[in-house]
């Protein structure tokens, strides 16, 4: 590839949720395995996250922030802001640049420069709220790509559940249109066949944050001690989920907060443990910021058993080997549960949407996960008895499990490099 060449990410999130930015930085370092000589550019629903100055990442505001999504503003608002960035698109087409605002023309610049565009991995076609907004804008990211006619790649991602026929229908025409659709979980697989997917751009890869590398043992270790950490005693990580807004059901959300406090408190008693708490979401915004409940169930747990909790937000290879310091894993957030698993520790998950699931039946372990629906205070202690029992043979299972799923795991990156020279 010559100097002039481009990398456009888009569908990124937030570096605040470690998943997210593990997948960011796995992605850019493929990328940059592969194709040596390309700019990357991002596409960010959070463009002035401190992250990408410092690392140097050239970065611009995804649509979600040109129609207001990010800022709140009402849902006809956002209808307006988004028909006009339709009408931006098709002016900036024709020339007509003069009557594009700042942000809209720097945006439909990258576009219409890239070489090509490939969508970053993650969870990030689901049906939400009542309505289904802000969905059509999420899907106007990957439809700037063809008006374009740049190449589009899908990195493994997983999509659903979708509730409404014309989210299956702009997904399928939308992806349609991609050279590679990758794919991490079986749930996704078996979705991507019903609404129509092309079967032959489909393609299974595990999610890419299997291969993040952890920091060293004692780093680790040091930075444990630091929040009071015992060594010595027997550790079970926890992660909880913050109540997500829109995407999930707010009565599951606080009926699992009140599962979760009473099930540690008696596992707890019958255990000589300690709790350690870790932080896998910071934010961008509130409602996804893990601290806040969790710091809650803290409170109410240090009373009773003994309870370290990790309120900052810690680098991912650093988070990864943190995890694999902990005796067994609970883990509400999917990444880290990925995290503790990749370090050999087993771990329980708690699912919400479909990609749980599906990703743990590729590894066949989807016995090690209960779905937020299904939770009670019974069934989280006898699911957690269960995998304290089985520790050590669980331990040896997932080391066997994981090497053999990190064999081909940059995958997706090679491929894209091959079609780009190859044609």
């Amino acid at each position: 590839m010559t100097m002039n060449e481009k990398i456009l990410l888009i569908l990124v999130h937030s570096t605040q949720n470690i998943g997210d930015l593990s997948l960011l930085e796995i992605s850019i370092k493929f990328f940059k395995k592969y194709f040596t000589n390309a700019e990357i550019v991002i596409s960010a629903n959070f463009p002035k996250e401190k992250w990408y100055k410092e690392n140097g990442v050239s970065v611009v505001p995804s649509p979600l922030v040109l129609v207001g999504n990010i800022q709140s503003a009402s849902t006809y608002l956002q209808i307006i802001r988004f028909l006009s960035g339709c009408l931006f698109t098709i002016l900036y087409k024709f020339h007509l640049r003069q009557f594009i605002p700042k942000d809209w023309k720097q945006l439909l610049h990258e576009y219409e420069t890239t070489t090509f565009v490939a969508a970053v991995p993650g969870n990030q076609f689901f049906s939400t709220s009542y309505f289904g907004w802000p969905y059509p804008v999420k899907i106007f990211s990957v439809a700037l790509t063809i008006f374009f006619g740049k190449p589009l790649y899908i990195l493994p991602q997983s999509i659903g559940p979708l509730r409404r026929w014309w989210e299956k229908k702009l997904l399928r025409w939308s992806y349609s249109k991609a050279k590679c659709i990758f794919l991490r979980d079986k749930t996704s697989l078996e979705v991507a066949l019903r609404i129509g997917l092309p079967e032959d751009k489909v393609i299974f890869s595990p999610d890419p944050a299997f291969v993040l590398k952890p920091a060293l043992r004692i780093e680790a270790q040091k930075l444990l001690r630091s929040y009071g950490w015992n060594p010595k005693k027997y550790s079970i990580g926890v992660t909880v989920i913050a109540p997500m807004g829109k995407s999930l059901d707010q009565k599951l959300i606080n009926q699992y907060y009140e599962i979760l406090i009473k099930a540690l408190i008696h596992f707890a008693s019958s255990h000589s443990i300690q709790y350690v708490f870790f932080t896998q979401v910071a934010g961008p915004t509130e409602i996804e910021d893990d601290r806040i409940p969790t710091r809650i169930i803290y409170e109410k747990l240090k009373k009773q058993t003994e309870t370290v909790f990790i309120d900052t937000l810690i680098p991912p290879s650093l988070l990864k080997a943190c995890y694999g310091e902990m005796t067994i894993f609970l883990a509400s957030r999917l990444h880290s549960g990925i995290f503790s698993i990749g370090m050999g520790v087993p771990t329980l998950f708690i699912g919400y949407l479909t990609k749980t699931r599906g990703i743990l039946k590729m590894l066949g372990i989807d016995k090690y996960v209960i779905e937020l629906q299904d939770m009670d205070e019974k069934v989280l202690i006898t699911h957690l008895e269960k995998l304290w029992n089985r520790k050590e043979e669980i331990t040896i299972d997932l080391k066997l499990k994981i090497n053999d799923l990190l064999k081909n795991i940059d995958l997706p990156y090679k491929l894209i490099w091959e079609r780009q020279n190859n044609g």
